[in-house]
């Protein structure tokens, strides 16, 4: 996905002058607002494979819980006979 800086109504798109490494303080603005937006989209997405994760683990442990209050399963303690 690509995106691109250079909207001229807006206040850091304006400046002129050249700032680190040459570039205009729009094009280092630029490079940092892209940089924050990879970061961003990258805990987007470890964030929503955690939740997806935690989901998971969810429903097993409450399907368990489930089959062992149906009474459906073999009892918990029958390795002790």
């Amino acid at each position: 996905m690509g995106y691109a800086c250079g909207a001229p109504d807006l206040p850091w798109r304006s400046a002129t002058v050249l700032g680190p490494e040459g570039l205009t303080r729009s094009q280092a603005s630029c490079q940092s607002l892209l940089g924050g937006l990879a970061d961003l989209n990258e805990r987007n997405t470890w964030l929503t494979w955690r939740i997806t994760q935690l989901e998971r683990r969810l429903s097993e442990t409450r399907g368990q819980d489930a089959w062992r209050a149906s009474g459906l399963g073999a009892p918990g303690d029958i390795d002790v006979l």
